[in-house]
């Protein structure tokens, strides 16, 4: 009964795969706690699902990580995961499989067009279609710096299967600094 009791929801997913950090402030959702409650979310009964544990070279055949891609594809696949940050190698490797959302279709065109040189294209395999899958971000974003997941540059981007777009876009306006 406790453990149903004191359960919590999770609202949306951080996937951070190959995080560079040696000791991450965002270690848990409580990081997150000062977001939701800005965004009206009861952070006693929910909370953002964060992992930062994964670690993984992009097309490699070795059998950690193929492990370790096969509980990402289920990540995505569970829609536990809204936004995806990775080193560019691996997330290009991902942009292909039609997971991540096109984010010319879920964010604003001025912030768009700020970003337009950091922008990362993909071909998804199963549409052939070319999406704007993630956004190029470097140290010098605050955000990132605070997190503590990254000390190399890292590329973000969205999920084709948000639970809570709204709420997963304005986090992703967020760590871009985007108020």
């Amino acid at each position: 009964v406790v453990h149903f009791m004191g359960k919590k929801d999770t609202v949306f997913g951080i996937l951070a795969v190959n995080s560079d950090g040696a000791n991450p402030a965002a270690a848990g959702p409580e990081y997150f706690e000062p977001f939701l409650e800005k965004n009206g979310i009861d952070v006693k009964k929910n909370q953002v699902g964060v992992n930062y544990t994964l670690y993984m070279n992009a097309g490699s055949k070795e059998a950690v990580d193929q492990t370790n891609l096969e509980m990402v594809q289920i990540l995505f696949m569970t829609q536990a995961v809204d936004l995806f940050f990775s080193d560019e190698e691996f997330f290009c490797y991902m942009a292909g499989t039609d997971y991540l959302a096109d984010l010319r279709d879920c964010l604003p065109k001025e912030v768009l067009d700020e970003y337009e040189e950091e922008l990362v294209y993909a071909q998804g395999m199963e549409s052939g279609e070319t999406i704007a899958a993630g956004i190029r971000i470097g140290q010098e974003n605050e955000w990132i710096r605070d997190t503590g997941w990254y000390k190399s540059p890292v590329v973000a981007g969205l999920s084709e299967a948000m639970k809570d777009e709204a709420l997963a876009v304005k986090m992703f306006l967020e760590m871009l600094g985007e108020r």
